[in-house]
């Protein structure tokens, strides 16, 4: 009897670790990368190679989740920064970034194949357009995963467009953290004075002043952030709040500065403060 209540015991405990081990393995994301790269012709009948639309695409998407349920409402976020909501609807990641990528070669050819026909023999140059894009990882853990998005279009102008984007997501919720999970209520304006004197500091360092801002005194926090292991990253693109020559503007904020700035919960939740170990 006292063999087979042991024996009972092990099997119990043998199965329970097997359970939490599912678990833990359940809460982890996997990713995986879609890739495409290829030259379109505005005129595909036409036997000339030009004029063309370059695409370039490298996506980062979530392949494994707690349920596909989940699965498929992370992929969404996903797909709504990197592909601009182009699908309203789940749609698989792959098929997705095919839509975007029709979407945005059939854009090209409703808008300038007629100006083409037109003017475009002595500046055909002007017609060869490119649009590329890749996102990448800057912190994934059980709690939390932070992704950045860049966009680089050409579409016949004076300079190509660039601009970047920043998100966090709450892996309990699947929603994205705003500010308001963040600081504390009454602290905006610390945190914007913050903000605003490092995104000075990076002109200043680069040789500018506040001439080349649109209107440095209404400086305006943005909602262009993400949570790192490290601290809080802001991004400006440009035009946002300077010239294009000044380029992006993209600082962080340390926690050790803005621990006061700092919701309980948002630390408590996000392990702020924690060793690496902890994550």
């Amino acid at each position: 009897m006292k063999k087979q209540c042991i024996y009972l015991i092990l099997i119990f405990c043998f199965v329970s670790s097997k359970q939490i081990t599912a678990k833990e393995q359940s809460n982890n994301i996997l990713f995986d990368t879609i890739s495409v790269n290829k030259k379109v012709l505005m005129f595909p009948r036409n036997q000339d190679t030009v004029p063309y639309i370059r695409i370039d695409f490298k996506e980062i998407y979530p392949k494994t989740f707690r349920n596909r349920k989940d699965l498929k409402h992370l992929q969404q976020i996903f797909q709504k920064e990197y592909l601009d909501d182009v699908c309203s609807k789940y749609t698989p990641p792959k098929k997705a970034l095919n839509i975007f990528i029709d979407s945005c070669v059939a854009k090209y050819r409703r808008e300038f194949s007629e100006d083409f026909q037109s003017n475009g023999a002595e500046l055909i140059y002007m017609y060869n357009h490119s649009i590329a894009s890749y996102n990448g990882i800057a912190l994934a853990n059980k709690s939390i995963v932070s992704f950045y998005t860049i966009m680089n279009t050409y579409s016949g102008g004076a300079h190509p467009s660039y601009f970047k984007t920043l998100v966090s997501i709450d892996l309990k919720s699947l929603k994205k953290i705003t500010l308001q999970d963040i600081i504390q209520a009454g602290k905006k304006e610390e945190l914007t004075a913050l903000v605003k004197s490092k995104v000075f500091k990076l002109m200043y360092e680069n040789g500018g002043d506040k001439s080349y801002f649109i209107d440095f005194d209404s400086f305006k926090l943005n909602d262009n952030f993400y949570i790192t292991e490290t601290g809080i990253q802001f991004t400006y693109n440009t035009y946002e709040i300077a010239a294009y020559a000044a380029g992006l503007f993209e600082v962080e904020l340390p926690y050790n500065e803005i621990e006061y700035l700092l919701k309980d919960n948002f630390k408590e939740r996000f392990m702020i403060n924690k060793t690496k170990s902890d994550i």
